[in-house]
């Protein structure tokens, strides 16, 4: 999906879709873990968005004016080993 993308997912199908309703507010989709983690989100208008290290190793993405719709969310790893991953969704700024 081009050079800011890397890291392993499961490319069968998303590990959460989330259906957004947009307000007044940021969308906030970020991981945690003790591994390297990444995120792939595909938004609504079908962009593709991804991160690997907002946090220190751990990834996030702030859609400051979201739309409404579908998005669906990858957590992946930097190298191909699992790791256990804390997937947060806010309106708020983590």
């Amino acid at each position: 999906l081009g050079w800011d993308c890397v890291g392993y997912v499961n490319a069968a199908q998303p590990d959460v879709v989330l259906e957004y309703t947009a307000g007044d507010w940021p969308l906030h989709i970020y991981a945690a873990s003790e591994e390297d983690t990444t995120l792939l989100v595909r938004a609504p208008d079908g962009q593709w968005h991804c991160n690997d290290d907002d946090r220190g190793l751990d990834p996030g993405l702030a859609f400051e004016s979201p739309q409404s719709g579908r998005y669906a969310i990858w957590v992946g790893t930097y190298t191909e080993s699992p790791a256990q991953t804390t997937l947060s969704i806010s309106e708020l700024e983590p």
